[in-house]
């Protein structure tokens, strides 16, 4: 495995027989976890609304963690995405 690659986990979705070797980042958004870890500018802070919405449109009652680790952006989108 080089450097730059991204580990891949099993993963056994709904349905699915046998679990299947999925990237990292794959699996902790199907867990239902969303992370930032830059500064927040207007592509993060689109994704993470995105993200954000398709989840809780997928399902309204399981909630989603957020793990924030940036140090600093737009005050603005900070609060788009807290709205969110």
């Amino acid at each position: 495995m080089d450097i730059a690659s991204v580990p891949k986990v099993p993963f056994q979705g709904p349905g699915d027989e046998d679990p299947n070797w999925v990237e990292l980042y794959h699996r902790l958004f199907r867990g239902r976890y969303l992370f930032l870890g830059k500064p927040l500018d207007k592509q993060a802070a689109d994704q993470i609304i995105k993200s954000m919405i398709y989840l809780n449109q997928e399902n309204k009652s399981e909630d989603f963690l957020f793990f924030l680790q940036c140090r600093g952006g737009g005050m603005t989108l900070g609060v788009a995405v807290y709205d969110t």
